[in-house]
C-alpha cells in the first residue's frame, strides 16, 4: 500500500503541475538597521546625525508608500557599549533619536555589528519576502570590541543572500580594517567627516536606499555591491 504526504502551500506559494513555486505578489518586508557610532569623536557633528537620522526615516517612509512595501527599522548606537534604540518598528511610526544620541565614549564597532546580525536573525520570517540591510557609518576605527574581527567575518560571511551589510568609513585605512570585519568592497563607502561631508553621507543614504527599494520590488534580495548603485549586479 502506498502513502502520499500532503504539503500546504503557504502564503507566496502555490502549487503549478505538481510543484510548489513562490508567486511573485507576495508581500516584501525590508528590515533596516542603522549602526550609528556615539564615540567621542562624533561630538561635534551630534546635531547633524540626529539631522541625517530623521532625513532617513522621511526618505524611507515616502519610499515605502511609493513601492508599497514594508519597511521596518531598527538603530544602534555604540560607543564603549552598543545599545539598540530601536528595534524593527514600522518606518511610519519611528520616534526620534534627539533625546538619546550623545556621543561619549570610544568605537565598539565590531560589538555593534555582531550584535545586531544576532538580534535580527531572531526575526519572524515566515510569510512574505523579508530582506535585511544593515547600514553602519563611524568617524573612526573599531578600538573597544569585545567579540574579535575574525568572529565578525564568519558572521558576515556566512550570512544567506538576503542580508546586506554595509558600511560608511573615514579613509582608507578603516575600509581596509572592514574588509578584514567581513565586509563586501563594494558595500563600504568613505565619507568625509566633516559637517559638509555627513551631509553628502545624508544624499548618499537617500541614493542608495532608494535604489535599493526600487530593486527589491523587482524581486532582488540582498547585494554585495550597494554602494555602486548597479542593479544588474544585484542578486534576486
Amino acid at each position: 500500500m502506498g502513502f502520499f504526504v500532503f504539503k500546504l502551500a503557504r502564503t507566496g506559494e502555490r502549487w503549478f503541475n505538481g510543484f510548489l513555486i513562490q508567486m511573485k505578489n507576495q508581500n516584501y518586508i525590508n528590515h533596516l538597521v542603522f549602526l550609528i557610532d556615539q564615540s567621542q569623536s562624533m561630538q561635534g557633528l551630534a546635531n547633524e546625525v540626529i539631522t541625517v537620522f530623521e532625513s532617513q526615516i522621511k526618505n524611507l517612509a515616502q519610499r515605502s508608500k511609493e513601492t508599497d512595501q514594508e519597511t521596518r527599522v531598527s538603530a544602534y548606537l555604540f560607543d564603549d557599549d552598543v545599545e539598540c534604540v530601536i528595534f524593527d518598528k514600522d518606518v511610519l511610526r519611528l520616534p526620534s533619536i534627539k533625546e538619546i544620541y550623545r556621543p561619549n565614549g570610544m568605537t565598539a564597532l565590531i560589538d555593534a555589528t555582531l550584535k545586531s546580525i544576532e538580534d535580527l536573525e531572531k526575526t519572524n520570517t515566515l510569510y512574505g519576502d523579508h530582506s535585511f540591510l544593515i547600514i553602519g557609518i563611524s568617524d573612526g576605527a573599531n578600538n573597544i570590541s569585545n567579540n574579535r574581527a575574525t568572529e565578525l567575518s564568519r558572521k558576515i560571511v556566512g550570512l544567506p543572500e538576503n542580508w546586506t551589510v554595509a558600511l560608511m568609513v573615514p579613509n582608507t585605512m578603516a575600509a581596509s580594517e572592514a574588509k578584514k570585519f567581513g565586509f563586501s568592497s563594494n558595500n563600504i563607502q568613505i565619507w568625509d567627516t566633516s559637517k559638509t561631508g555627513i551631509q553628502e553621507v545624508n544624499n548618499t543614504l537617500n541614493q542608495v536606499t532608494s535604489s535599493y527599494m526600487a530593486a527589491r520590488a523587482t524581486g532582488v534580495r540582498g547585494t554585495k555591491t550597494l554602494f555602486q548603485l548597479d542593479t544588474s549586479k544585484l542578486t534576486s
